[in-house]
């Protein structure tokens, strides 16, 4: 590895270590960021196709107090010669202080089609479109929170670009929320999302290390029904657009020809504080189980 790369490895463990965050956290992942994992991976990884099985652990913190433990079937298919498939089906649980809840999760289904390529390939431009359809129950459990219940209970559309060169990675995703949900103690409406990524890959034989930051900016506050109002009224949850940058860690190994095994966390520079759409982690560890096909 040469000096430059080895000091960008150093650079991002050593603001990790540094950050005043404790614990890992994940993407507030509404959907758009399964689309910064996924065209982040360099060209000839993600042009194979897998099938695999992510099992995460994670909990909300304070005050929710809720852990989540969540498997996951992913696939990634190739459909035409310059096209993939990207498809995520998770079983999710949640305990906490106020209850348990498990179920079906939303399924997030993503296109990814590659627009065009150059220096023999190193270089791609790629579009993405999507949804996370809310196959979900916000209403899994009446009466407890969102942080509480398997899905979110609407449908989003999700479009995307990324550019790939020589290991960098760039790109942004911009998320239009769905419908206000059915969960009866809140009703949720989320707002827009717009998500942007940066990251390098370092190669070593068939391991490979993606530090990366992420970037999300929710547009409009969420809003719920009004808790001091016995007529249904619509409020909006103060700080609930709060911006968001979280640094993150993907390592990936190819354990042989056919099977391979990739690790995630990140950690926050600028953590959400409002939890009201169950989102917000402080620790969260992720492992995926993958097949080559």
């Amino acid at each position: 590895m040469n000096t430059r790369r080895m000091s960008l490895l150093l650079l991002f463990l050593t603001v990790g270590f540094l950050s005043r965050s404790t614990g890992f956290a994940q993407c507030s992942d509404a959907g758009a960021c399964t689309i910064s994992r996924h065209a982040g991976m360099g060209e000839e990884e993600g042009m194979r196709q897998t099938v695999g099985l992510k099992y995460a652990f994670g909990l909300s913190g304070s005050p929710d107090d809720v852990t989540y433990h969540s498997i996951t079937a992913e696939a990634n298919l190739h459909v035409l010669e310059r096209s993939r498939v990207i498809l995520s089906l998770p079983f999710n649980i949640q305990s906490g202080p106020l209850g348990n809840s498990s179920g079906i999760g939303d399924v997030i289904a993503i296109w990814d089609q590659t627009a065009f390529e150059w220096d023999g390939g190193m270089g791609r431009v790629g579009v993405q479109g999507g949804a996370r359809i809310g196959t979900g129950e916000a209403n899994a459990e009446p009466g407890l929170p969102m942080a509480y219940q398997p899905g979110l209970g609407s449908t989003d559309l999700i479009l995307g670009a990324s550019v790939l060169y020589s290991g960098w990675s760039a790109g942004g995703a911009y998320q239009f929320a769905g419908a206000r949900n059915d969960n009866e103690l809140v009703r949720l409406k989320r707002g827009d999302q717009l998500v942007v990524w940066g990251s390098y890959e370092f190669t070593w034989g068939t391991t490979r290390l993606s530090p990366g930051v992420t970037m999300i900016n929710q547009f409009q506050e969420s809003s719920i029904l009004d808790p001091a109002s016995s007529s249904g009224a619509i409020v909006s949850v103060p700080g609930s657009d709060q911006f968001q940058i979280n640094l993150g860690l993907r390592v990936r190994q190819e354990v042989s020809s056919r099977f391979g095994v990739e690790l995630l966390g990140a950690l926050p520079l600028l953590a959400r504080d409002v939890n009201v759409d169950g989102l917000k982690r402080a620790l969260t560890l992720s492992v995926n189980l993958f097949a080559i096909l």
